[in-house]
């Protein structure tokens, strides 16, 4: 995320230098402020620390640009995520306890266990409220789970009564973890939020799905579930991505072949919301092969462009070491969609 004065911000994932475990190399477990010629500005935490867990989602601006948000994912399954916020006012030499306005442990306090909960997945609204989209796990099993932050100046606060979203329930077996989070604003406020679930890259699970949220109480407002169409789609959800007049794309992956059972197209939709009504299909679209994580994007013609990951199973490439041939089922398609 690039912030005031072109400074660039980004988190990095790695692991200790293998000779020196307790050693963490430079890059491991950190955010960085660049300048856009490449220049270290500064690092979280400092060069001979990292954080516990490493950092998946992309940081977030405050409204105001003056904190930078960011949270952790599981490295460290004995560690929770946490949500940290850092103070961009600080000049460029400012210790790491000067720089750090608060961070918060992120474990679902409604829970008897209390599941550790990771990121996956983090936008701030115009009005200052951060979203959390993650996944809750605990000896129980796991779930996609969504929660609101509140920053209080010295402290983060959850929001919600309960404070975690569980759409899918918990333990889940509909989806592992969040997939997508898309925030539908207007007049500075954030009307509703659109949140997926979906698998793991290689799993072939089913159940993915499209939750409509309220963003005062965090209450589900409708579910697009693509299994109960006509045409049924299956698997996991791609992230949403909204148009300028409130349309919802969003795509779902399909199945990967097994040894068994060949493999099932995903699906690109077009949704729409509406209060009191709920959802609605504009259009299902039918890729061939699978869509995995990836959004679709809009063009400045507002055209939709996405792209397949064909058939591509990771199995497949282990029987192919000629690097002058290219293994079945690994060819993406690329789409353009106008209506």
């Amino acid at each position: 995320v690039m912030g005031r004065g072109k400074i660039l911000y980004f988190g990095t994932t790695g692991t200790p230098w293998p000779s020196q475990p307790n050693d963490p190399a430079y890059e491991t477990h950190a955010v960085y402020a660049i300048d856009t010629a490449g220049n270290l500005i500064w690092r979280y935490p400092s060069q001979l620390a990292r954080l516990d867990n490493f950092i998946m989602s992309p940081p977030a601006l405050s409204p105001d640009g003056k904190t930078l948000y960011l949270g952790t994912l599981a490295g460290d399954t004995s560690e929770p995520g946490k949500l940290i916020a850092l103070d961009l006012t600080q000049p460029p030499g400012a210790s790491d306890g000067e720089r750090l306005k608060w961070e918060l442990e992120l474990r679902n306090p409604d829970r008897p266990l209390h599941p550790a909960i990771w990121f996956r997945l983090l936008a701030v609204g115009l009005d200052g409220r951060i979203y959390i989209a993650g996944a809750q796990a605990q000896l129980l099993g796991a779930a996609p789970v969504l929660l609101a932050v509140e920053d209080q100046g010295d402290q983060g606060a959850f929001v919600w009564d309960p404070a975690v979203v569980e759409p899918q329930g918990y333990p889940s077996n509909t989806g592992q973890f969040a997939g997508g989070l898309a925030l539908w604003e207007h007049g500075g406020q954030v009307e509703r939020i659109y949140f997926t679930t979906t698998h793991q890259r290689t799993a072939n699970g089913v159940g993915g799905a499209l939750f409509a949220i309220d963003p005062d109480d965090g209450s589900v407002l409708d579910e697009f579930d693509p299994a109960m169409l006509p045409s049924p789609g299956i698997g996991g959800m791609t992230a949403p991505t909204i148009g300028s007049n409130g349309t919802v794309y969003v795509g779902i992956r399909g199945k990967h072949p097994t040894a068994i059972m060949p493999a099932v197209n995903g699906h690109m939709y077009a949704v729409t919301f509406t209060p009191g009504t709920g959802f609605a299909v504009l259009w299902d679209f039918e890729v061939a092969g699978q869509l995995d994580w990836v959004p679709p994007a809009i063009g400045a013609n507002g055209g939709l462009y996405f792209g397949s990951s064909d058939a591509f199973q990771p199995l497949f490439i282990i029987q192919y070491f000629d690097l002058s041939e290219i293994p079945p089922n690994t060819s993406p398609r690329f789409y353009a969609i106008f209506n």
